[in-house]
């Protein structure tokens, strides 16, 4: 307890820079020692000083509040979304480690012995898929149990905005319009303008209310500048009485913003800016998903899996992207057919995505379920009592360590959303309290 106490006393003097100087301090320095400590310690006291929404001008302090609202808002939903997964998870890992795995023979003996058991009975099974009839996938063309298609189509689209301006020159609200509105609004012109921001100080008379928003300069014809234009659209003089060349308040508050292109609608009698954006999207031309009955056998013998409702794991064997332009494609789809039924105005094809999974004949694969016998015979099905039914092309040790990991790594994110939603939550309650 003494050498802790007396530690501590060491530290704070070499922190504050007085009294205890041991030898190697005196040889390096402790002024130089105090301010390699400042120096870890500054970046941290920036943070904190950045985070604390009364340091920040007002504009900038409203977008770092809804910001920090958006965020708790996120994690919180997001940490029990995880967490649920992390139940999920959870459990198939329970059923896994409780569930034997089994020989046929095993199986075969099993009906014998306890031919009317139902929960007791579930079972996992491992050995090669076997197939009399089988699937043909249709992208790789090979035979299969299980495959699921997909044609995903990549595009540019271009986009049209209509953003209007309020007095301050923000961004008031936007709408999305046409290709043909927006080249409409580019005919009827527009002009460069400057707006003067809000103000630094409001002094009575000067246009403004108790609210801070903008009111009409004390200008008889202002009001009705814009109805009385004969020409309701740009180009305008420059210094006309809608579109003053210097702000009214400049002596003031300078100008704060500057549009380039500044727009007007004669139907609302607002200001607005065209905005053109090019985003990358994609949509699903075609997706087909095919199963049927088979067989899983090993050296004991062969058992009938009955795929409905199971939840299936297939193996990715194709995934390529087709450019227009690069050639024909190996497929044989006549992609016309599939594109005759979406939207392609304002749309520019950057490729088309092609993917499938299967379980293929002859692969090694795992299942799990329940063993019921039908004329003798044991067949494997979704389990009646609500327990996890699946399948997939892997060995039942990889799929344990696999569902593991993913457990842990639901675990591990809820904790984490759930700290910052909770540290976001009382930051923004403690932000709204007067700061003193």
């Amino acid at each position: 307890m003494g050498v802790s106490y007396r530690r501590s006393n060491r530290a704070k003097a070499v922190l504050e820079g007085r009294g205890f100087r041991p030898s190697f301090l005196v040889k390096f320095g402790t002024a130089r020692i105090r301010d390699c400590l400042k120096l870890l310690l500054n970046p941290v006291s920036q943070v904190t000083a950045s985070m604390r929404p009364t340091s920040l001008p007002p504009p900038e302090r409203k977008a770092f509040m809804n910001w920090l609202m958006l965020l708790g808002l996120l994690c919180l939903p997001a940490s029990l979304f995880s967490f649920v997964e992390y139940l999920r998870s959870q459990r198939l890992v329970q059923q896994l480690s409780a569930t034997r795995l089994l020989k046929i023979a095993e199986l075969r003996h099993l009906g014998q012995t306890n031919p009317q058991a139902k929960g007791a009975n579930l079972a996992q099974v491992y050995g090669r898929v076997v197939c009399d009839r089988p699937l043909v996938s249709e992208l790789s063309r090979q035979p299969c149990v299980y495959y699921k298609s997909e044609i995903s189509w990549e595009y540019d689209e271009i986009e049209c905005y209509r953003r209007y301006l309020n007095s301050r020159g923000d961004v008031a609200y936007s709408e999305r319009i046409s290709e043909g509105e927006y080249q409409n609004a580019l005919r009827l012109g527009s002009r460069a303008k400057s707006y003067p921001g809000e103000m630094v100080g409001k002094k009575p008379g000067l246009g403004y209310s108790d609210s801070g928003s903008f009111q009409k300069r004390v200008d008889p014809d202002y009001s009705n500048s814009f109805p009385q234009k004969p020409n309701p659209g740009y180009p305008q003089q420059l210094g006309s009485p809608g579109y003053p060349q210097k702000s009214p308040f400049s002596e003031v508050s300078s100008p704060q913003k500057h549009y380039a292109n500044v727009y007007y609608d004669p139907s609302t009698g607002r200001e607005y800016l065209l905005e053109r954006e090019t985003r990358t999207r994609d949509e699903t031309l075609h997706s087909v998903v095919r199963q049927i009955p088979f067989f899983i056998e090993d050296e004991t013998g062969r058992v009938r899996v009955d795929p409905t409702g199971a939840e299936i794991e297939a193996m990715s064997v194709v995934d390529e992207h087709i450019f227009p332009g690069k050639g024909p494609s190996r497929f044989n789809f006549n992609l016309k057919r599939y594109l005759s039924g979406v939207r392609t105005e304002n749309r520019s094809t950057r490729a088309f995505i092609y993917k499938e999974w299967v379980i293929p004949v002859d692969a090694m694969a795992f299942t799990m379920g329940q063993v019921r016998f039908e004329a003798g015979d044991p067949v494997i099905r979704k389990p009646l009592s609500g327990e996890r039914f699946m399948i997939a092309p892997k060995s039942p040790e990889a799929l344990l360590e696999e569902q593991r990991s993913n457990a842990s790594s639901y675990l591990v994110g809820s904790v984490v959303l759930l700290g910052i939603g909770i540290f976001t939550v009382l930051h923004l309650l403690q932000s709204l309290q007067p700061y003193r």
